[in-house]
């Protein structure tokens, strides 16, 4: 089942990020960040498979779609982009999947910020060289 995926420009933390999402708009919220040198349509296989839930895929700061400022490239500032994002897009406690370096975002956004164990719950995928696209299909 192809994956119904609106692209939106949402401002957060001073630049704009590209998101795939995918219907429906009120279902629970799953956040997804990618890894390196992936961008947000490498998780249109979940979105595919995860019909019942809203998931939100940017593109990363520095990643085609999103802004590339010259500087904020750190992990806090990173780490910041996620929280922004999450306001920004006005989703409350969105589960978090995650690999590679998005799953090293996600770990020190999640574990390492006050306040914001609370905020997120994680699932931190662990995908192989495959990707995503290699997860089985739901019958």
């Amino acid at each position: 089942m192809a994956a119904d995926i609106e692209h939106l420009q949402v401002s957060a933390n001073g630049i704009t990020f590209h998101v795939a999402a995918s219907r429906p708009a009120d279902a629970p919220p799953v956040l997804c960040l990618h890894g390196f040198p992936e961008g947000s349509m490498s998780w249109r296989p979940v979105m595919e498979r995860l019909g019942e839930a809203r998931v939100y895929a940017p593109d990363l700061r520095g990643y085609p779609g999103s802004g590339r400022p010259e500087h904020g490239y750190d992990v806090g500032t990173l780490t910041d982009d996620i929280a922004a994002l999450i306001e920004a897009l006005g989703i409350d406690r969105p589960l978090l999947v995650a690999h590679d370096w998005g799953g090293a975002l996600g770990s020190a956004r999640s574990c390492g910020r006050a306040g914001a164990r609370n905020s997120t719950r994680i699932l931190f995928a662990i995908l192989s060289f495959f990707g995503v696209g290699a997860l089985p299909s739901r019958k």
